[in-house]
């Protein structure tokens, strides 16, 4: 029975989707990620099921690119609003790579859709004695862990990028191994010189995001 309300639909669509496998690899930086592919497949059918069409708008100017997902149930629609960022040149390849990007992260951002590996094969631990055969552990109380930051250089390239470009510095794929380490040191969390603190200022202001201050 579908919902006679729209967020009322969209909650019933969202109880039934599962996190998008991350099922593509970044060659730069050795990581894996969930595809467009892959995000639109776990959010297609619940969607359709319950009613909700949706659609993703382009802009682009010059370098700079913009991606509205807009959800349709109805007569109603709503709109995640542009996230945007800008391409290293005007070729299509640059435009269409940050195009697929933002699609990406805005149909993910706007239904809420986590990344998961695909651990199905580690699941059936082929490798592992059996329980019986297993010497007997003594349960260690859990150490306290932080959460972990993800990295820009994994999870927002493409931005990273942008930022790159706005600074005068190299962009990703004219880096060498050494530089693109040299990269990530300075970006990672945490680390000094204020590279990392700037970066999601720049973030900030791009993606519209109130920081508060």
């Amino acid at each position: 029975m579908q919902s006679d309300t729209f967020f009322g639909a969209l909650a019933a669509a969202q109880g039934e989707m599962t996190g998008a496998t991350k099922d593509s690899k970044n060659p730069h930086f050795k990581s894996n990620y969930a595809s467009l592919a892959s995000v639109v497949d776990a959010v297609r059918a619940p969607l359709a099921k319950h009613g909700i069409a949706w659609t993703q708008r382009v802009s682009i100017d010059g370098t700079a690119v913009g991606v509205e997902t807009v959800l349709m149930w109805r007569d109603k629609e709503l709109s995640s609003g542009f996230i945007r960022a800008t391409s290293k040149d005007t070729g299509p390849q640059s435009i269409g790579s940050v195009v697929t990007y933002l699609r990406r992260y805005s149909l993910m951002a706007t239904l809420g859709i986590p990344a998961e590996d695909d651990d199905g094969e580690s699941a059936t631990r082929r490798d592992e004695p059996a329980r019986a055969d297993r010497p007997e552990r003594k349960e260690q109380p859990a150490a306290r862990q932080e959460p972990m930051t993800p990295h820009p250089l994994d999870s927002e390239p493409a931005l990273v990028d942008a930022w790159l470009e706005t600074i005068g510095k190299a962009p990703i794929a004219g880096r060498d191994a050494a530089s693109l380490e040299a990269l990530r040191r300075v970006l990672s969390p945490g680390a000094g010189g204020g590279y990392y603190a700037d970066f999601q200022k720049w973030r900030n202001r791009t993606m519209g995001v109130a920081t508060g201050a």
